[in-house]
């Protein structure tokens, strides 16, 4: 056992609950893939123009562009206020 993997099993997992290289807890396998498909058809559409990504809950597409230095401009302040 290496030094990486052994730090991941006794450090990491125990301090975060699990390892990064398991899939993240927050979207599922299938909501993971209309995120990746709508994404790059947005791309595709976009035909290498900058986008507008108005709002926080566009925030996953602002990691993905950032990823892959896609031109946009993230504008979170657009986000309306909630009332509970």
């Amino acid at each position: 056992m290496g030094w990486l993997q052994e730090h991941m099993e006794t450090f990491v997992q125990p301090y975060l609950g699990f390892t990064p290289t398991d899939p993240l807890p927050y979207f599922s396998p299938q909501e993971l893939t209309v995120i990746k498909n709508t994404w790059r058809s947005v791309k595709q559409h976009a035909e290498g123009r900058d986008l507008l990504l108005a709002g926080r809950d566009v925030f996953i597409f602002e990691i993905l562009a950032r990823r892959e230095n896609y031109p946009t401009t993230f504008m979170p302040e657009c986000s309306r206020a909630a009332a509970a």
